[in-house]
């Protein structure tokens, strides 16, 4: 596949959602008995749908809703491209709040890692 025969992403979606869990004792402790998630749905205009997800929370959320303009209108088969621009925009963004936020660095590459596994499930239909 060229990538002037690639589908053009058409639209992003953030889906904040949240469920019931038991409480499970990890290494890190115990966590609530609820979970969130931030679910990232693609579509291209040849009809094909991707997703991806990544732990819920507002960082993560506000980090991908910013990620839209960045993400719609580019071409699937560019998913390095689309992946690399929004982690360095990412980046020059915490430069300012780095340290200031729990795990601030973190939970952007989280959203990022969110975006990419969209991408690629996109990307793998595309190329069936």
């Amino acid at each position: 596949m060229t990538t002037q025969s690639s589908p053009i992403i058409t639209e992003m979606k953030v889906i904040p959602v949240a469920g019931h869990d038991s409480m499970l004792l990890n290494i890190g402790g115990a966590h609530n008995a609820w979970f969130t998630r931030n679910i990232v749905v693609l579509t291209d205009n040849a009809g094909h749908t991707g997703v991806g997800e990544a732990p819920g929370g507002e960082v993560i959320y506000q980090t991908l809703l910013a990620a839209i303009p960045q993400v719609v209108g580019q071409e699937v088969a560019r998913l390095n491209r689309v992946v690399q621009q929004v982690h360095k925009g990412n980046q020059a963004a915490d430069f300012d709040t780095f340290g200031k936020g729990a795990w601030t660095f973190e939970l952007k590459v989280n959203a990022v890692a969110a975006l990419e596994a969209a991408l690629l499930d996109l990307l793998g239909q595309v190329l069936n």
